[in-house]
């Protein structure tokens, strides 16, 4: 099998977010289909070999590359690393807005601080600080993970948001109420 076509349905298999087809991956590799056979199965020796990460499934009618089960130890520190990691600015002020007004849309956030706010409540989402309590017409309402409904700040609350949100938070209820 000519590498650079295996190099191109790596790339392939690698940034698609969905599997795909055998007549996909033909007309995209400019290939018959018996030779993009040929290449998937080459790929997929290739991805068995000792000390790879990846391996090449057939999934929901095409062909896809996940990560080896036996490595899931290894990706689950990663995330949890990540889930580590500070808030950025953005993600303090998003969440301290919705702390604030909850339940709230994306397009209120946005008004609110004047900028675009999917990524970082896609951030929030992931690390499960803010969740989905409905929709309203087709935009989704945010609200803090924790007690549904308390207006309260909890000590656990303070460990996980952190004290920055806690007096953001303070200082907008604050000039609200004067």
């Amino acid at each position: 099998m000519n590498p650079e076509t295996l190099a191109a349905l790596e790339a392939l298999l690698f940034a698609s977010d969905a599997p795909l087809d055998l007549a996909r991956l033909a007309e995209v590799l400019e290939i018959d289909m018996d030779e993009a056979r040929v290449a998937v199965e080459a790929l997929r020796a290739a991805c068995e070999t000792p000390g790879r990460g990846i391996a090449l499934v057939e999934i929901a009618g095409g062909v896809r590359l996940v990560t080896r089960p036996e490595l899931a130890a290894v990706l689950l520190r990663l995330q949890r690393l990540r889930l580590k990691s500070r808030l950025s600015r953005a993600a303090l002020e998003t969440l301290a807005i919705v702390a604030y007004r909850q339940p709230i849309s994306r397009p209120e956030i946005e008004q609110l601080r004047g900028v675009g706010a999917e990524s970082v409540l896609a951030h929030l989402l992931e690390r499960r600080l803010v969740r989905v309590v409905g929709r309203e017409k087709p935009v989704r309402v945010y609200e803090l993970c924790g007690e549904k409904g308390s207006a309260t700040i909890s000590e656990d609350d303070v460990d996980r948001f952190g004290a920055a949100l806690i007096a953001f938070t303070a200082r907008r209820r604050a000039r609200s109420h004067s």
